[in-house]
């Protein structure tokens, strides 16, 4: 984050709900920097409720499955004044092609790993554009 300005930005970042997972220091972090305002996502938002009691006014806590193209448009709707987009879900499943295969988890890993991130890259570009310069 360092070569990114978030003093006063909007920030956008997936998946902030562990209390010690890189979603959450990733929000502390731009907090710390100075963003204006950050919507931290989460499957449940009420793991967000620390955060958002922490930085009230700040952290802006939003339900998202990244898996649901439908709550993707949704949140990108609600935060249509988005600056910077973090996508940080993610899910690590898959043991390989060779052993242990679970296609199951094959499956989740790519449609959380890259079709996640895919439909949100999709559904903030064009938010992203209008708001690059007012920051």
């Amino acid at each position: 984050m360092s070569d990114i300005v978030v003093k006063d930005a909007i920030i956008f970042i997936t998946d902030a709900n562990r209390e010690r997972g890189i979603g959450r220091a990733l929000v502390e972090e731009a907090i710390k920097r100075g963003a204006k305002k950050v919507y931290a996502t989460a499957r449940d938002v009420s793991q967000l409720d620390s955060l958002s009691s922490q930085y009230p006014g700040i952290v802006v806590p939003l339900r998202l499955d990244v898996t649901s193209k439908d709550e993707i448009n949704k949140v990108a709707q609600m935060a249509d004044d988005t600056q910077i987009l973090i996508n940080n879900s993610g899910f690590a499943g898959y043991c390989g092609i060779c052993f242990n295969h679970d296609e199951q988890a094959a499956k989740q890993e790519l449609n959380v790993n890259y079709f996640g991130t895919l439909n949100l890259i999709r559904a903030f570009c064009k938010t992203l554009i209008k708001n690059k310069n007012a920051a």
